[in-house]
């Protein structure tokens, strides 16, 4: 067992019937038994530390976890799993966490009303609106969404060395994310053509190149954002370019035809 500033922490096994590693997690023990009990003889031992946090951790190993830490009854609750995974959804390294990364939007957005947008484009010193390109729209930065909760989430493009996405945060852009930028106010226009409750999230997701040989790797980048209203048979569609703006499509025709959502993307 490790301890560290997020609390303490030790290997994770899952069922080796589950395939498709969509089940429940336990915490191993340094001689390789669940901390719940359960037959060494029923599970896989995988790299991803057991903290309690995740989406499908099991609650017993999670208790005696934290009792072995001397911190009983203070384990994260159920839903811990979530924000922890937002911290940096901009690429993953494998494509566990990607879904791991999706349920976590999808468990907090879903349901959520828009109640404001705002681009953040560059400053061009001037009063004409240079993200409107007709059917689509571009910004140099990102954008920001208010939520019917009080919530205010951004999107913005990142990158880290040869690694780029789309970076999602629990807060507005400025002045953590950004010093200067160009903010509009652009709640009227999504309301004329954009989702106002988000029914359903889509994410997708690009490979990224290994370092070393050039080949491919598991690592993959957040490329597209998909907010779906179904009431108003309306979405928005949130890609990052080959320049590495951020555009918005409301109509899956537009970033088709730009060449979004072909082969090479893994869509969630």
């Amino acid at each position: 067992m490790i301890m560290d500033a997020d609390g303490p922490w030790t290997a994770a096994a899952r069922l080796v019937v589950d395939r498709e590693q969509t089940g429940q997690e336990h915490g191993v023990t340094d001689d390789g038994v669940t901390l719940c009990g359960l037959s060494a003889n029923l599970i896989d031992v995988y790299r991803h530390p057991f903290n309690g946090r995740g989406r499908a951790d099991c609650r017993t190993c999670t208790r005696r976890l934290y009792e072995a830490a001397g911190l009983a009854g203070k384990e994260p609750p159920p839903d811990a799993w979530v924000r922890p995974l937002l911290r940096w959804t901009a690429w993953v390294t494998n494509g566990a966490d990607a879904v791991r990364v999706t349920d976590a939007l999808r468990h907090l957005l879903t349901g959520r009303a828009i109640t404001a947008v705002r681009y953040a484009d560059l400053d061009y010193e001037g009063e004409h609106p240079y993200w409107h390109e007709g059917d689509r729209d571009t910004v140099g930065h990102g954008l920001e969404l208010d939520l019917d909760d009080g919530a205010t989430w951004s999107v913005i493009w990142e990158q880290q060395e040869d690694s780029a996405g789309l970076g999602i945060w629990t807060e507005p852009l400025m002045p953590n994310h950004l010093q200067f930028a160009r903010i509009w106010n652009v709640t009227r226009h999504w309301r004329r053509r954009g989702p106002r409750t988000i029914s359903q999230i889509e994410t997708f997701w690009w490979p990224e190149r290994s370092q070393g040989d050039g080949g491919p790797s598991s690592a993959l980048s957040l490329g597209g954002l998909v907010l779906h209203d179904f009431d108003r048979d309306r979405r928005a569609i949130v890609v990052i370019d080959e320049r590495f703006d951020v555009r918005m499509y409301f109509s899956p025709r537009g970033a088709r035809r730009d060449g979004y959502f072909t082969d090479n993307y893994v869509g969630l």
